[in-house]
């Protein structure tokens, strides 16, 4: 049987899908990938041409993906905007199941169909799971939206209408010479230590290059923290700012963050609000939980979602089915923290006999909640040491070197059949990296490049699907 890695076919009519894609409104990973005619494209070459760009990952063997491509709103789309059209747009299919061949685009083997046949817009075969895995491709289809400022939304299977509607709402591109954007909330809003850091992505949304700028932490009106930036970013470039003053923070606090750079006259565009703070998280769970979920009664007002310290949301769902019990293990991050939430829009909570529990790996209850109205909310956090310990699969480990400045090496044993996940992650759990490794019995080995990361302390995470292996390393 052919394996298909991590990716689930799903069709998006499903609402009670829990995957941790993009956030609507992040910076959307550049790639330089080739296409099946040999052509080259790079995403930000026709983003700074001010294109508009469709992405539609899905694969050959998806039943839900065949039906969108044949229903002909991309094909649609691309005739009316692409290099054809009024040349304002560009669209992409990216077949993002490495396994697969070009014999299964062109409609033989393990396929659905002729992907080929009829296909005006570029089709990309992808190599590997690297472009997959920075668009945090959770199931096929996928289809993404990128506006020339670099921001990225997900679509569903919208019809060429919805494409239309969201070309023609596009954000306004860069139209004055100095102007900032804030993107989202950077470092920790659940503070699991007292030295934990608050920041902020920004991007330069000037026709000239950025060079200063200030950023100000402000609570009821009262500025309590201040960061000055300097550097230098062209058009739509971003980059990152850390409040690292020692201001106090109180469990709860509401704050605003804003920025302003000199010569600014537009201001809506530099401020986020509605950041609320959190301090000590409610208990301290291990490398794995689970989460069990029932509604009795008010399923369908029902939604919840598990979020990252750093504001991302792991996993979500909603429209619950009633006295179905939705049951989840999730894997969690060194040192970082969590935040789960249950909402209900009618304020009855999850009926008589309904309940949510967060478990360990040996099924004790570490939090439950029975009885809430509107919202309830639990925070804690993963473990704060790394495992030393080997996983079964894996008969021997090297990760070299340690301290490491361009290429990290790491070998091992598989002493049975295991496929392996590897990641990368920040000190604050964060996933800077990711790849999949398929393995039949073998010596294993991998170089990660390293020359992008700040310096610092990471983590290296192996897993192989049921247990995990977690490796410190310093990059200088």
């Amino acid at each position: 049987m052919k394996k298909i890695f991590y990716l689930i076919c799903l069709n998006l009519v499903i609402s009670s899908s829990a995957f941790a894609q993009l956030k609507d409104g992040d910076i959307a990973p550049n790639w330089t990938l080739t296409d099946i005619n040999g052509n080259v494209h790079t995403l930000y070459n026709y983003l700074d041409e001010g294109k508009f760009v469709v992405i539609d990952f899905s694969a050959t063997w998806c039943g839900p993906c065949w039906g969108y491509h044949t229903a002909g709103a991309m094909k649609t789309f691309y005739n009316n905007y692409g290099p054809n059209g009024t040349d304002e747009a560009m669209v992409f299919f990216i077949e993002g199941d490495p396994a697969t061949t070009l014999a299964n685009l062109n409609g033989t083997g393990n396929t659905q169909g002729n992907w080929v046949q009829n296909t005006p817009y570029p089709i990309i075969d992808l190599p590997n799971n690297t472009v997959a895995s920075a668009y945090k491709i959770g199931y096929f289809p996928t289809v993404y939206i990128v506006y020339p400022n670099r921001s990225i939304y997900e679509v569903g299977q919208a019809p060429f209408a919805g494409l239309r509607s969201s070309f023609e709402n596009m954000p306004r591109q860069a139209t004055e010479d100095t102007e900032i954007k804030l993107m989202n909330v950077e470092g920790t809003t659940l503070f699991c230590t007292d030295n934990a850091a608050l920041g902020v992505r920004f991007q330069n949304y000037g026709l000239e290059p950025l060079e200063t700028a200030t950023f100000q932490v402000v609570e009821n009106g009262e500025v309590i923290a201040t960061k000055e930036w300097s550097g230098n970013l062209g058009r739509y470039g971003f980059a990152t700012v850390t409040f690292d003053e020692n201001f106090e923070i109180v469990d709860g606090m509401n704050v605003e963050i804003k920025g302003e750079a000199p010569g600014q006259e537009i201001f809506e565009l530099s401020e986020l609000s509605d950041i609320t703070l959190y301090m000590d998280p409610e208990l301290q769970a291990g490398r794995r939980i689970k989460l069990h979920i029932l509604a009795t009664q008010n399923g369908a007002q029902t939604r919840w979602e598990l979020k990252t310290g750093t504001g991302g949301i792991q996993l979500k769902g909603e429209d619950l089915e009633n006295n179905k019990l939705y049951t989840y293990t999730v894997f969690l991050s060194v040192g970082q923290c969590y935040q789960f939430n249950v909402y209900n829009t009618d304020g009855e909570g999850l009926g008589n006999g309904g309940y949510y529990k967060i478990l360990d790996k040996d099924d004790n209850t570490l939090a439950g909640v029975d009885e809430f109205t509107f919202k309830s909310t639990t925070n804690f956090m993963g473990s704060t040491t790394t495992s030393t310990e080997m996983i079964s699969s894996v008969g021997s480990f090297q990760m070299s070197p340690n301290p490491v400045s361009s290429v990290l090496n790491i070998q091992f044993e598989s002493i049975r059949n295991a496929d392996y996940n590897i990641q990368i992650l920040s000190g604050l759990g964060t996933e800077l990296y990711a790849n999949r490794l398929e393995n039949n019995g073998t010596q294993v080995s991998m170089v990660i490049p390293a020359e992008s990361l700040q310096p610092g302390v990471y983590f290296l995470r192996l897993s192989n699907g049921s247990e995990s292996m977690v490796r410190k390393f310093v990059k200088l």
